[in-house]
């Protein structure tokens, strides 16, 4: 029987060996499941596993962490707990559980549960699938409900006709899937998907779950695929934003997708860009500020994220004053400056003039990094108070060096003196 696990790293297959034989020695089985199955047929990377044993996987949990490592966090009340190992790996150890659903949309009542219980709980055939990690039967599939075969044959397909009912999250999920490994979802699980559409499944849900599911989508590789598939099944009516002309937005959000790209490669120093934020700004581009706030309200927007939204009511005049050749590059830097790369990436797909492509290419590559050499007590030094001023002539110098009219310390310091005379003689 064909060992599923042999191509895995050595260190995960140790791992995998080490907390198998640990199950064993207590009497129980154990397997990894889910996702990581899936990418393992797929031969994709996951740094997520998935440990599902029929029994207390708590203990199992400490007795791993204790030997292995890492930050051990345990869920009691759930008989889960997840250990994070330095080299960025997560381990899940999950207690078999069966899942009943109250209502529509509600979080799911869990008692203990067999494998098979566990996998029947799950969201599409592909995602249903376990390989023991026990010392006899290492490496063999669990694939009790043909996930193996719609993997191969491109399907997503749902367990049960009332998933999408038990949980609308798995519509945007189902989707999400679809684009990203290229496969179609199965004709009845579309047609069981298009229903609960209809019949507004999603409203069952409590609005900020339903939008955390939408996130992961935005945060996809190329996100405009899921929403061309979204719009087209009217899917993304739960946003409450006007999309009259989708198509001209879903070019928008290629080019951010470009975007991101060209500053992912041309500064791959600077922070890590939160993706999903430029594709939602093209989304709820328009929105008047009063708007906006009602759907950081609906959605549970964080404070930094909402800041970020906010600021591309700036856009327009944006876009008009950086089309001037005149503009001084010490302007463009104090017009861009106060914005987070999200947006200043969104103005730049925005922009169609070439005159404020540059400028905001210019104060990506050149401006944004521009330091001065000498600093607050050089200042202090020639004989300037410490306080605000001090803080304003620092602005001022740098304004001065980014227009190209400082480039040695000396100079520098010379601004500086006759920054702070000019201001005394006022």
């Amino acid at each position: 029987m064909k060992n599923w696990l042999e191509s895995l790293d050595k260190n995960i297959i140790v791992l995998l060996r080490t907390i198998g034989q640990k199950a064993e020695q207590r009497g129980f089985s154990a397997f990894v499941v889910g996702g990581y199955v899936r990418d393992v047929i797929l031969k994709r990377k996951n740094l997520d596993l998935d440990i599902v044993v029929e029994a207390d996987a708590i203990p199992l949990s400490q007795e791993f962490s204790v030997e292995f490592g890492g930050s051990l966090i345990v869920y009691k009340q759930f008989m889960t707990a997840t250990v994070l190992m330095p080299d960025g790996l997560k381990v899940d150890f999950v207690t078999a559980r069966k899942e009943i659903y109250p209502h529509p949309g509600a979080l799911p009542v869990v008692s203990p549960g067999s494998i098979r219980d566990d996998l029947l709980r799950r969201d599409f055939t592909i995602n249903a699938m376990a390989v023991s990690i026990n010392p006899r039967t290492f490496g063999q599939l669990r694939d009790d409900f043909q996930g193996y075969q719609d993997l191969k044959g491109k399907k997503v397909r749902i367990l049960h006709p009332r998933s999408f009912w038990d949980d609308p999250t798995r519509i945007l999920r189902a989707l999400r899937f679809e684009q990203r490994f290229h496969f179609k979802i199965e004709q009845n699980s579309l047609g069981m998907l298009k229903l609960a559409l209809k019949n507004d499944a999603v409203s069952f849900v409590k609005p900020p779950r339903y939008f955390d599911e939408f996130k992961k989508i935005l945060g996809e590789e190329h996100p405009q695929k899921s929403l061309k598939r979204l719009w087209k099944l009217g899917a993304l009516n739960f946003l409450e934003v006007k999309l009259k002309n989708f198509s001209e937005t879903l070019k928008l959000i290629q080019r951010i997708e470009g975007q991101i790209i060209w500053f992912e490669k041309e500064i791959p120093r600077a922070k890590t860009i939160e993706r999903r934020l430029p594709f939602f700004m093209a989304l709820a581009q328009g929105l008047s500020v009063e708007r906006l706030r009602q759907l950081f309200k609906k959605f549970h927007f964080k404070k930094e994220d909402q800041l970020m939204l906010l600021s591309c009511v700036k856009i327009p005049s944006l876009l008009k004053s950086l089309r001037s050749q005149r503009i001084k590059p010490s302007e463009v830097f104090a017009q861009l400056k106060p914005l987070s790369y999200e947006t200043i990436l969104f103005l730049k797909a925005k922009a169609r003039h070439r005159t404020t492509i540059k400028h905001i290419e210019d104060f990506l590559l050149t401006y944004h990094s521009q330091k001065l050499i000498i600093n607050g007590r050089d200042l202090n030094r020639l004989g300037i108070p410490l306080g605000k001023q001090i803080g304003i002539i620092l602005n001022n110098i740098l304004s001065a060096k980014i227009d190209g009219e400082l480039k040695t310390k000396e100079e520098e310091l010379r601004k500086a003196e006759e920054l702070f005379d000019r201001k005394r003689q006022r």
